[in-house]
């Protein structure tokens, strides 16, 4: 019996110094909340476009070789839509703290303030500037 629970109790403390181990080798995930605020404005007219739709993520940036800005994706993508006045705003949750944000527009509302063609942006991410996003009217 004596030998049972040497074995037993062995392997249990096995098994939590091994957890212990994998805790201190990678660390803790945590997250980052990162607030984005930005407007949408008509590109010919800078008018702000209201009732569009923005998916918004934030990631780390990447230049290409061909001079493209694409981005490594940090956080869970979040939608929410434009204001009369062309704004939005949101938090992100993210993995790690980004340099770049990225935001994807459709024009959800119909023809109430003209129709858009669909658009997409990755630009350089700094906390509490207003980026914007220009959206082309459909002819």
């Amino acid at each position: 019996m004596r030998e049972f629970l040497i074995r037993y109790f062995s392997r249990i403390l096995a098994v939590l110094g091994c957890t212990t181990l994998v805790t201190a080798c990678y660390g803790v995930p945590y997250e980052v909340y990162v607030p984005v605020k930005g407007k949408v404005i008509d590109a010919e007219t800078a008018r702000p476009v209201g009732g569009v739709q923005v998916k918004i993520n934030v990631g780390n940036g990447v230049r290409g070789t061909t001079g493209v800005q694409a981005s490594v994706p940090l956080g869970v993508p979040i939608s929410t839509h434009t204001d009369r006045n062309g704004y939005f705003s949101a938090t992100v949750e993210a993995y790690d703290n980004p340099d770049a944000v990225m935001l994807e527009v459709l024009d959800v509302d119909g023809e109430d303030n003209g129709c858009y063609m669909p658009g997409a942006m990755v630009t350089e991410y700094v906390e509490g500037d207003i980026v914007v996003m220009k959206m082309e009217q459909v002819d």
